[in-house]
Formats: structure tokens, C-alpha cells, sequence
């Protein structure tokens, strides 16, 4: 049989190196004798999205979905948010990546740092606003999935997937295509391939596996089974073993009847058969990971991940479902330092990167000393947790084998949350082991989460003072804090057992490997929700900054990018008030949560009336933006003051260069826009002008007192910004610039 494995997007993690799940089970097949083609679609798709036409493309598709939203303003708060992050796509994302992008060549390898991660991150956020989709969350049945991929939307997804099956696919025709879906992110994108597999070649078995597979398994097919229809099978927890046998099946063509790990849908019986789990066993018996089919040259750096263990020595986190998946098995150090020894000379590799839920430092230190003793020259890094086995010794010793990053799931340092999580550290054993990787030279990233069941306001500052606290305590220690809020999986202890933790569940989705529950009430105050990175002081620029980064790069005002006219004014393009929007979306968001914390109610039994609410408010909302399509906006000692302009405003303004007469306002008015009546053009330069100063765009120079004939007073008006350039001008112009059909509205 011809197998085809792929890893769909959206994994922007996945980015400097490769997934490890293809190349593992890729070796496997080979060793089987099977004939198997593996693509990294992930990494394919947002190299796709730096493409100009792409972009182009994205950029004309949000503009019209937020001009959607202006006919049809946001009536929950799903469609809210996802106004707000078109907004943040079409002022900062799009302008700022493009300007990246040709600053560079259009080459992500020329960027600094992690400049090309960003670029990527940011374009593949674009890409799921294109779907017009809230894809982030998993609040979705399968009917909602199916009835999204039936619209085949003209999105950058959809002619990406639907061009892979037509031009790689149905050459190739293999007889299985197996999706990787390690993440819930690559749900949808994985359906959508499958969708267009169906509709272009039917016959192809369709099979799922991964992670994400293995932590909701248990549910597929509770709900219905029209998921059948896209996927035919999906494999749980380990795969090599079934996906193999699976493919002996229908080879003889025969149906995956007590094959371990398969769920399926027996249409002949119409039931479900869910197999029992059965693990690969000794993990000396898997081949060394084949990266031959994958193009290296997309990733951003020269790293390989490899994994010495499946499933976790420690297992006891009440947070962590990993044990849950795998037992803890572990590869010999002999067949782990040739594999390590093979990757590096195979692939001529900088670093490696153990992708492990967590190596016993135990069993990672004769690995480090054998690779000390042959000699191999890689740098590694991975994670791993605050251990007691973390010896000053073992430290110094993994540093000496290449160890050159440590990435800690600290989560905690308050003792009362360590003893509820079953953590097993202490502060006095994680600020040894700080100690320990600054005296080795090896960077630290730190791993908290806030919000933890029954955690107060205080013990959640007591971790962030900690970290605030490092740079005084260890000026010399290299390291990066990410802090994220507390979920519920349910596989996790948290999940199994809620009542045990003080939870409260009061929802799960189908397709979701996690319990809504009710957090701490502190943990939606602004303060917590800026670590969280979600809050618009972290997410927003000011234009001012914005124009700084593309200044130089010949770009001209886009329909929702701004010009700079002076150190402390611009001109921007709607949305007006992205940063306002955000607020309004934090507000129902947190009277949401409210509601179901004083309740106790599902989400869907609270949202109705806050949605009504949302839908009132936004008309407004967009009976204003209808009408001004360019805002005049001051920042001035931290101030912010907007000037909305309606279009016969917009035009007026860019009439006045310097110091100019009323008359000469007029004559311009006419020459540039001749699709205006006489009367239209003498009445909109009164009002306009009136409003204009009014507002202190404009102000008045050398008046004269001479009354004209018709009793009017004649003056000179001059813009506030001084002596624009030609090109701000021109900017300006085609900023501004609209179809008759709107200045007759």
C-alpha cells in the first residue's frame, strides 16, 4: 500500500524545526517495507502565507470582512472578538510583517533573532481570521465543523489544501493518508484537508492520529457519527503498532475489527467500536526518525527534535494528563547516543531538542557522559521540571555534553499551590538549581500559571514577585518567564477528579480536551490578563510606533494603515478605536464569566442576554464607523484625542497645504474631485471648514477682516501638521480617495 503522512497547520511552535511524529512513524512503515511520503504541511502553509500574492490576498479578505462586520455589526462575543483581531490584523500585523518581509528579500532565514518566528506567528493569525472562524476555541460541535468546510470559503486554507490534493495527491494516489493532529489548533485545518480529499479522491482511506486524537478518543462519535464521512478511522495513544496492522487490514480488504487504539464507525452493525489501548512496548525496538522527505530549508534554525522516553517518570502534577497517554518507557543510553550520534552526522545539525514530557535526570546522565566520551559536538536543550535529581554535579555534567537551554514547569513557587498541584519542589530546590544553570551557563525559561483552583490573589503574586526578583538575585542568570492561565484537562487529575481541587466544571464540548470551569474571580482582573499577554497594552502599538517600523520601506497608506504627519499627530484609517473594541470585548467577556460564577451555569445559558447586549451595542458601533473613514488623531503627553472624518472631510483636509484661501479650497475641491456639484463642493467647504477648527485640525492665519460680497468673512486656513512631504501628501491622496457612489451617501 501507498501511504501519504502529513502534519497539518496550525502548529506555529512547530516552525524552527520539524514535528517529530512524521519522521518517527516514517521510519517505522520503512522498516515494514511499506512505501510512505511524509509532508510537513504545517511549515509548507506559512511559508505559502510570506508569498506577496498571498498577502495581497489576506489583506483584501479581512478588509472585506470588516466591512462585513460594518453592514453587519458583531452579535456575540465570539464574532466580537474576532472583530477586535481583525482590527489588530489590518493596523499593526499585516503592515508590520509586509514591511519585515521586504526589508529582508522576502527571506525569513535573513531576519534576526526570532524576528521570522514573529513574521510567521503573525501571518498565520491572519490566516484564521481569514476563515471568518473562531478555529482558536474548541465551543464546536462536528455539525458546526461540517456545516464551515460545506462553504468552501475562498480562504488562504482552502486554495492551499484544495491545490495540495490536485497537484500532489492525486499524482502520488496513495491508498491511506494519515493526518498528525498533535494540537487542537490543527483540527480544522486537518478537516479541511480531509474535506477535499473526500471531494477529489474518495476511495483514499482517511486516517487520524496524535495527542490531540488520544485526549478526546473516548468521545468521537458520542454525538453522531457524520465525522465518519471525512475521517474513516482515528488511531489513540501509540500508533506505530496499529497504524501498521491498519494498513495490513485493508490491504486484504478487510474492516479494523479488534485492531488496538482504532476507533471507527462500523457502518454495516451502525455502532461505534472503540478498541482498548495497547502501548508499542521497549522503545529500543523503534528505528531512528527519517527526515529525508522533509524540506529543511523551511524551517527557521538547524535543530532536530528527538525523545528518549515516552510518558513521564514523575506522572503525579494533578494539572497534567500526560500519564494518562503512555506509561514511562525509556530508550536505552546506548541506542539513544547512536541515534544522537546518526542525527548529527546525517543531517549536520547545530542543536537537538528532547521534545520528552520529562527525562529522569537519573537516566539522562550516563546518555550526557557517553556523548561527552565519543566526542559528539551538538548543542541540546529541552524540557524538564525543578528535580531533586537536578544535582549541581548532573548540571555541570550536561552543560559539558552540549546542554545549552533548560526550559522549567515551574508553575509555582507558593507552598500551599505546590502541595494542591503535587509539584514535589520547594523555592529553596528551585533557587538551587537557578544557581546551578547560572554557574553552567545555561539559559533558563521559567514555565507559571496563575489561577490555580482555590488560589488567592496573594499567592499568585507570590510567584510573580519571585520572578520579578531574579534579575537582582541572579544578575548574571540568562533567563525568560511565560505565564499563562490555569486550564482543566479532563484526562488530568484536575479533570478526573474536580470536586477533590475545590473545581467547579460547568461545561465540556465535544471536541475539547479540556473542562470549562469557574476560575478565581482576581484572575480577570487587567493586571493578571496582561501576563496573559491578552490585554491591549501588550498586544497594541501606538501608530506612532508603528510608523517608525515601516518608515523607510515606501509604503503608502493602506486602507487601514496610518501616516504620520508629525511627532505627535497622524492620520488613521478605520477602525477607528481598535484598543475601545478590545475594551468593550474584556468587559462582556469578564460579565460572562461573572454570570456563570454566580450561577453555576453553562456558557450557552448565560451568553444569550450578554449577546443581545453586544448586538445593541455595536450598531452603534457601526452606524459611526459607516460614516468616517479616516480619523485625525493627537497623542500628546500620553493623551489620545480623535477627530473622526466623514469622507467630504477627508477630501477637504487634503485640500489645505499650507496656507491657503477659502477660494483656493474650492478650486481645488473642484478640479481634484469633479464628480461633486458646485453647491455640494460650496457647502461642504463652510461646514467642513467650521468643523475642521472647531476640532483643531485647522486653524486660522492672517485674518483680514475685508468682508467678501456675500457677507462671508475671507481667511487663510493652514493644516496643523506644517509642511507635509510630497509623499505624505500623495499617501494622504489615495488614503482618502473614494467612489462617487460614496460621497453621494
Amino acid at each position: 500500500m501507498k501511504v501519504l503522512l502529513v502534519y497539518p497547520p496550525f502548529v506555529t511552535d512547530n516552525k524552527a524545526f520539524p514535528p517529530l511524529s512524521l519522521p518517527a512513524l516514517t521510519a517505522w512503515l520503512r522498516q515494514k517495507k511499506v512505501e510512505v511520503w511524509q509532508k510537513d504541511l504545517n511549515i509548507e502553509f506559512l511559508n505559502y502565507l510570506t508569498t506577496p500574492a498571498v498577502i495581497s490576498r489576506l489583506r483584501d479578505r479581512l478588509q472585506t470582512l470588516n466591512r462585513d462586520y460594518q453592514a453587519q455589526p458583531p452579535d456575540s462575543l465570539d464574532t466580537l472578538r474576532h472583530l477586535c483581531d481583525l482590527g489588530d490584523a489590518l493596523r499593526v500585523w499585516l503592515p508590520w510583517t509586509e514591511t519585515e518581509l521586504r526589508r529582508h528579500g522576502n527571506q525569513l532565514k535573513a531576519m534576526e533573532g526570532g524576528k521570522s518566528s514573529l513574521v510567521l506567528e503573525r501571518l498565520a493569525d491572519a490566516a484564521l481570521l481569514d476563515l471568518a472562524y473562531p478555529k482558536d476555541r474548541l465551543e464546536v460541535s462536528t455539525d458546526d465543523l461540517l456545516k464551515e468546510l460545506r462553504l468552501e470559503r475562498p480562504s488562504a486554507l482552502d486554495r492551499f489544501m484544495e491545490n495540495f490534493v490536485i497537484e500532489s495527491v492525486l499524482p502520488y494516489k496513495p491508498d491511506v493518508v494519515g493526518l498528525s493532529l498533535m494540537t487542537e489548533q490543527q483540527l480544522f485545518p486537518g478537516l479541511t484537508l480531509a474535506w477535499y480529499l473526500k471531494k477529489l479522491a474518495p476511495d483514499v482511506h482517511v486516517t487520524a492520529g496524535g495527542g490531540f486524537v488520544s485526549a478526546v478518543a473516548d468521545k468521537i462519535g458520542r454525538h453522531g457519527h457524520d465525522i465518519f464521512s471525512l475521517v474513516d478511522t482515528f488511531i489513540s495513544f501509540d500508533g506505530e503498532i496499529a497504524l501498521s496492522a491498519l494498513l495490513d487490514r485493508l490491504a486484504q480488504g478487510g474492516q479494523p475489527e479488534g485492531i488496538p487504539n482504532v476507533v471507527w464507525f462500523d457502518r454495516q452493525r451502525q455502532e461505534m467500536r472503540y478498541a482498548s489501548p495497547q502501548e508499542s512496548g521497549s522503545l529500543d525496538h523503534l528505528p531512528l526518525p527519517d527526515f529525508e522527505d522533509l524540506d529543511m530549508g523551511l524551517y527557521t534554525r538547524s535543530i532536530l527534535p528527538y525523545y528518549v522516553t515516552k510518558g513521564c517518570s514523575f506522572g503525579r502534577c494533578a494539572y497534567c494528563s500526560d500519564p494518562f497517554y503512555s506509561s514511562a518507557r525509556h530508550r536505552s543510553p546506548a541506542m539513544a547516543v547512536d541515534h544522537i550520534e546518526r542525527l548529527v552526522n546525517r543531517y549536520h545539525i547545530k542543536t537537538l531538542m528532547f521534545v520528552d514530557s520529562y527525562i529522569n535526570p537519573e537516566k539522562l546522565e550516563p546518555i550526557a557522559a557517553e556523548m561527552v566520551r565519543r566526542g559528539i559536538k551538538v548543542n541540546w536543550l529541552m524540557q524538564t521540571r525543578m528535580d531533586r535529581f537536578l544535582t549541581t554535579e548532573r548540571l555541570k555534567l550536561f552543560a559539558e555534553s552540549g546542554c545549552r537551554e533548560l526550559w522549567f514547569g515551574m508553575e509555582t513557587v507558593n507552598r500551599r499551590m505546590i502541595k494542591l498541584i503535587r509539584k514535589g519542589t520547594t523555592k529553596d530546590l528551585i533557587m538551587r538549581i537557578l544557581e546551578g544553570c547560572r554557574d553552567n551557563s545555561i539559559r533558563v525559561t521559567l514555565n507559571c500559571m496563575i489561577g490555580f483552583p482555590t488560589e488567592t490573589e496573594e499567592e499568585a503574586d507570590e510567584t510573580i514577585q519571585f520572578v520579578d526578583s531574579l534579575n537582582n538575585i541572579y544578575p548574571d542568570l540568562v533567563f525568560k518567564c511565560n505565564t499563562g492561565l490555569v486550564f482543566v484537562p479532563r484526562l488530568a487529575p484536575f479533570g478526573q477528579e474536580p470536586d477533590k481541587f475545590g473545581i467547579t466544571v460547568v461545561e465540556e464540548f465535544e471536541w475539547s480536551p479540556r473542562l470549562e470551569w469557574v476560575p478565581p474571580d482576581w484572575r480577570y482582573k487587567e493586571r493578571f490578563r496582561k501576563l496573559e499577554g491578552r490585554i491591549f497594552e501588550r498586544t497594541y502599538k501606538t501608530a506612532k510606533e508603528v510608523q517608525d517600523e515601516v518608515r523607510g520601506a515606501g509604503q503608502s497608506l493602506g486602507p487601514y494603515s496610518s501616516v504620520q504627519l508629525s511627532d505627535t499627530c497622524y492620520l488613521q484609517r478605520a477602525n477607528l478605536d481598535v484598543i475601545g473594541l478590545w475594551k468593550k470585548y474584556f468587559a462582556y467577556d469578564e460579565m460572562a464569566q461573572v454570570a456563570q460564577r454566580q450561577n453555576r451555569q453553562r456558557k450557552d445559558a448565560v451568553m444569550p442576554s450578554i449577546n443581545a447586549l453586544i448586538a445593541a451595542d455595536l450598531r452603534q458601533w457601526a452606524a459611526e464607523e459607516r460614516q468616517s473613514i479616516l480619523a485625525y488623531v493627537v497623542d500628546h503627553d500620553h493623551q489620545r484625542r480623535i477627530v473622526p472624518l466623514s469622507p467630504i472631510y477627508a477630501l477637504l483636509l487634503n485640500c489645505i497645504a499650507g496656507e491657503t484661501t477659502v477660494a483656493e479650497i474650492q478650486k481645488r475641491m473642484a478640479r481634484h474631485y469633479p464628480q461633486l456639484a458646485a453647491a455640494q463642493i460650496e457647502n461642504s467647504v463652510l461646514f467642513g471648514l467650521n468643523y475642521l477648527l472647531q476640532n483643531g485640525v485647522i486653524q486660522k492665519t492672517a485674518e483680514t477682516g475685508v468682508e467678501t460680497e456675500d457677507g462671508g468673512e475671507r481667511y487663510f486656513v493652514r493644516n496643523n501638521f506644517g509642511e507635509a512631504s510630497s509623499a505624505t501628501m500623495s499617501a494622504l491622496a489615495g488614503a482618502v480617495r473614494v467612489t462617487s457612489d460614496a460621497l453621494r451617501e
